[in-house]
């Protein structure tokens, strides 16, 4: 009985036009000969792809740090790919813009500048084992959950620091998304500083950055190279 009835639903709606239109004005919709399909979709390239807009003010996310960045690009990278517009002004960076596939990053010429927050520097309390995901600290002050952060100690020599993201924290133990890369001793004076690149990306591709103005802040911003340039956090 429903079947029928969907059955002359269909009909009425071919006899009052509403279907056979399209067939009657004779458009053919099938793929010109240029039209290829692209290497890792099933479907060809498309005109119109998602976009967003971040800002200060006047944009689809509102925001004037990492977080909302990151939150255009994920949502555009979750649609598979396109562009993310950011507008004019300081976006003040507590963690790195880590870059997805397919991901075009635009800002303003000249005007848009993604800023390195202040440094925080702390020895560690607690010797860092090879493949841990946490790290405590002397001093927590400038840490904080969603920051960047490095771990190293004297005898990193520049290949076996770790940079990762703050995931929680515990009073001065915080836990990190990515396995210490070798052991971090109190001994080599091993240490943790809120400082990792401005713009980051690992094992993607088809993503551009255009007209971005980076400032690294290498007065408050500490780096493992040169722990003089790093401001203390009281």
């Amino acid at each position: 009985m429903q079947a029928s009835l969907l059955i002359s639903v269909f009909a009425a709606a071919l006899a009052a036009g509403g279907l056979s239109s399209v067939a009657q004005a004779g458009q053919d919709f099938s793929p010109k000969p240029q039209e290829q399909q692209l290497p890792d979709a099933m479907h060809s390239a498309m005109k119109e792809l998602p976009s967003i807009t971040v800002g200060l003010r006047d944009a689809d996310l509102i925001g004037s740090d990492n977080r909302a960045l990151q939150a255009a690009v994920d949502y555009i990278a979750g649609l598979g790919g396109g562009i993310v517009e950011i507008a004019q002004g300081q976006y003040t960076m507590y963690d790195s813009l880590h870059l997805r596939s397919n991901v075009t990053v635009r800002g303003a010429k000249g005007k848009t500048i993604l800023r390195k927050a202040d440094g925080a520097l702390s020895p560690l309390a607690l010797d860092g084992d090879f493949g841990e995901q946490q790290i405590t600290v002397a001093n927590p002050a400038g840490f904080a959950v969603g920051y960047g952060v490095a771990i190293w100690d004297d005898r990193a020599a520049g290949f076996h620091t770790t940079v990762a993201r703050i995931t929680g924290r515990n009073g001065n133990t915080f836990a990190i998304d990515k396995p210490l890369m070798a052991d971090c001793m109190l001994n080599n004076k091993a240490k943790a500083a809120t400082v990792f690149p401005v713009v980051s990306s690992y094992n993607i591709k088809g993503t551009r950055i255009e007209n971005l103005t980076i400032d690294g802040n290498t007065i408050e911003a500490k780096t493992p190279v040169d722990d003089r340039r790093v401001r203390k956090t009281k």
